[in-house]
């Protein structure tokens, strides 16, 4: 059976490595701050024109031996498609201020740049950051894919979705979804593992048993959101996706060795008493 994919790790400020919004790929980041000067008085920005773009690449046809012209090209091409570009300045401009707040990181396997604002990616728009398990529900994986959507212009709002998820996936199992720490204790009795028992128990105990599912919990931050959808594919994971790959493993033995297998493990009677 071949290995599943990893799963995908949501871009974090600062970071080291993550899985790039750009490209996809699990890779090293490089950072950066972002400044300011002035723009000339006679020189403001000028919005984009095809007309310019058009002169470049025939300038850039009619020279190939300069690199230099077809390089202005993809520049301008990429102010056309709306990528953050970074262009390096000489050692003699003028920068005036440091734009807090701002930062750029750039992946080393695409070489693509990211825009960041405080904590989130707003370049580019939010993608589905952790994908959902492929035996979730489709209703619960309905707003999985929701809150991945809106992580990051919303963290409360992805983890009220998720715990709305939980309750779901607790109602798939033939929970009743009322109560959630009843509900763990069902799902540790059928065998959940401990680790995610816990991890359950400390998002109910944070929300303090008062956040219902579906509504918004003022302290929920990013991590927690993050920690919820790995929770929910966990779940899944334990109690759905393990399972049926276990069945799927054992009805590829042989018939016969799957009887064999049945009637060894069969309660065995006492045998008779002399008064029988």
């Amino acid at each position: 059976m071949a290995a599943d994919a990893p799963s995908p790790v949501p871009p974090s400020l600062g970071a080291a490595s993550f899985s790039c919004p750009r490209c996809g790929a699990f890779a090293d980041q490089s950072w950066f701050r972002v400044f300011a000067h002035w723009y000339d008085e006679k020189s403001p920005p000028k919005p984009l024109d095809v007309a310019i773009l058009q002169f470049l690449e025939k300038d850039a046809d009619e020279h190939p031996d300069e690199p230099m012209r077809r390089r202005l090209v993809e520049r301008y091409r990429r102010r056309f498609e709306g990528d953050p570009v970074l262009i390096k300045l000489g050692e003699s401009d003028n920068v005036r201020f440091r734009v807090d707040n701002v930062d750029l990181s750039r992946c080393r396997s695409c070489g693509e740049v990211s825009l960041w604002l405080c904590e989130r990616v707003i370049f580019p728009e939010s993608q589905i950051i952790v994908r959902p398990n492929p035996d979730m529900p489709g209703d619960v994986k309905a707003d999985f894919n929701e809150a991945a959507g809106i992580v990051d212009r919303s963290t409360r709002g992805a983890a009220a979705l998720l715990r709305l998820a939980i309750q779901k996936l607790c109602i798939q199992l033939g929970l009743p979804g009322k109560n959630l720490n009843r509900d763990i204790a069902a799902l540790v009795a059928r065998g959940l593992d401990q680790q995610i028992q816990m991890m359950l128990d400390a998002v109910r105990v944070i929300g303090n048993d008062s956040v219902h599912p579906g509504e918004i919990d003022m302290k929920d931050d990013r991590e927690t959101a993050l920690q919820l959808f790995f929770l929910v594919n966990e779940i899944v994971d334990e109690m759905i996706s393990k399972p049926q790959r276990v069945k799927a493993l054992y009805d590829r033995l042989p018939e016969t060795k799957r009887q064999a297998i049945e009637q060894r493990d069969k309660p065995k009677l006492p045998p008779p008493t002399e008064s029988e």
